[in-house]
């Protein structure tokens, strides 16, 4: 994927998702890579065929696919598998937050097409980090401590992002030393990078209210492999 010198995207019709897709046509253009192809599905769509068959004519090196739910994207998974298009994936943070779930759903066969997927980079490791270190490691201890009996049943990320938007109210409040929701609004995007998250420090601004940006993400290879302590290993490291 990081090779990759042509690219298609699909993704469902969320908010998220179409704002993801507006910066995704921004980003490949910055890096020099060719987009085949740009398509959308209805969440909920019990059929992806038409348009993984129109983004395979255009014969991308990779399909970037983003979606909101485990059942759309286990299902783009198996209609890959059903259409035999064996072109590498890369997902979007779905595909990682929720990969046990889609895996599940897709089959083994269907899943093996996820080459790559988006993740948040403090949720990853490098060979050589030490283990259980991270804020998002000891997270995870303290939530098993919580909730010893349910945790394997637990999407952890997700219970880090809810953790993190708790502590990023709470930053904004004291920052605009008013609980005003537009006076903590202005506080957050005035100081990009300064309120520190178990899921990396917010980056949000005037011009896009996502938190995360280029420095908060990164790639994974394998969203199937977890080490002991909660992280996937990033790509290129």
């Amino acid at each position: 994927i990081r090779k990759a010198k042509t690219i298609a995207y699909l993704g469902d019709n969320s908010p998220n998702s179409s704002t993801m897709m507006e910066r995704f046509k921004t980003y490949a253009v910055e890096r020099g890579i060719k987009i085949t192809s740009v398509d959308k599905f209805d969440q909920g769509t019990q059929d992806l065929t038409p348009q993984l068959l129109a983004a395979k004519r255009a014969n991308p090196d990779v399909l970037m696919f983003q979606g909101a739910t485990t059942p759309d994207m286990a299902r783009g998974l198996r209609n890959l598998d059903e259409i035999g298009w064996d072109v590498p994936v890369g997902g979007s943070l779905t595909m990682t937050a929720l990969y046990g779930p889609i895996a599940k759903s897709a089959g083994p066969a269907a899943a093996k097409h996820i080459t790559a997927a988006l993740q948040i980079k403090s949720f990853t490791y490098c060979a050589g980090d030490a283990l259980g270190q991270s804020d998002y490691s000891k997270f995870l201890e303290r939530l098993k401590k919580e909730e010893p009996t349910r945790f394997d049943q637990l999407a952890y990320s997700l219970a880090a992002w809810t953790y993190d938007s708790v502590m990023y109210v709470k930053a904004a409040a004291e920052g605009a030393g008013v609980a005003d929701g537009r006076k903590m609004v202005d506080w957050v995007e005035n100081n990009p990078g300064k309120v520190a998250a178990i899921t990396g420090p917010g980056y949000a601004n005037k011009d896009t209210h996502f938190m995360a940006n280029s420095k908060t993400m990164v790639m994974v290879e394998d969203p199937g492999s977890i080490r002991s302590d909660g992280l996937m290993k990033r790509a290129g490291c």
